[in-house]
């Protein structure tokens, strides 16, 4: 697999860490691990009690549990942790996609969205979004953009880099459509916790053994 260079990371690697202000980040003010544990009483002593090993290869159990909660109909075995939004993007991809597969990726996207597929074999097509709408991808042109061989819909709500995100309507619409062709959804949420009111929608899960409901792979870091 030969993935083209990443040229947003490559900018950051060579830019970010020496500019005095740094204005188009993604990601929110850090902070040290002491405050972060301050926001939970008695962490800092859980924290110090944790013995470091392997775990489980889905991850800690305590921490798929939290991490099922966030959604309805998800159980904590339906949940892999990974190191990152990346490193799920990439296991995702690899395991689901072959050469020759078509590809639907809502656009603009964060590059790894759409270059692995590309580096997979697969024709990738973008879902432009319109700025004159509020960045709205346009549900009824998507059939538009399938083929007898697409395998999967990428999506990233809420939407980096103009916010947008998906209201619940929309998602119930996508749903049905990629179930009725039995085309996988790929909900990049990797905001969705630092997003103020963001919706938690994951009740489209629940059509659980219905081969023609699509299978919703949600991305999820920095969990509170």
């Amino acid at each position: 697999m030969a993935i083209r260079e990443f040229r947003l990371e490559r900018f950051l690697a060579e830019r970010e860490f020496r500019a005095p202000y740094v204005l188009g980040a993604s990601d929110c003010e850090t902070m040290s691990v002491q405050e972060l544990l301050s926001l939970e009483p008695g962490s800092e002593d859980d924290l110090l009690r944790l013995r470091l090993g392997y775990v489980e290869p889905a991850g800690s159990p305590s921490l798929r549990e939290a991490i099922a909660g966030l959604y309805s109909g998800v159980s904590p075995d339906e949940v892999i942790t990974f190191n990152g939004a990346s490193e799920g993007i990439m296991a995702f991809m690899a395991a689901s996609l072959r050469p020759g597969d078509h590809v639907i990726v809502q656009f603009p996207a964060y590059q790894s969205l759409y270059e692995v597929a590309r580096s997979i074999g697969c024709d990738v097509t973008f879902w432009q979004m319109d700025e004159e709408k509020g960045w709205s991808p346009d549900l009824e042109g998507l059939q538009d953009l399938v083929r007898p061989t697409t395998k999967v819909i990428v999506i990233n709500s809420p939407h980096n880099p103009t916010g947008y995100q998906f209201p619940e309507r929309d998602f119930r619409s996508l749903a049905r459509f990629a179930g009725d062709r039995g085309i996988i959804v790929f909900s990049d949420e990797v905001y969705l916790c630092g997003v103020e009111g963001a919706e938690r929608e994951g009740s489209l899960r629940k059509g659980g053994g219905d081969s023609r409901r699509p299978f919703f792979t949600f991305t999820a870091h920095g969990q509170p």
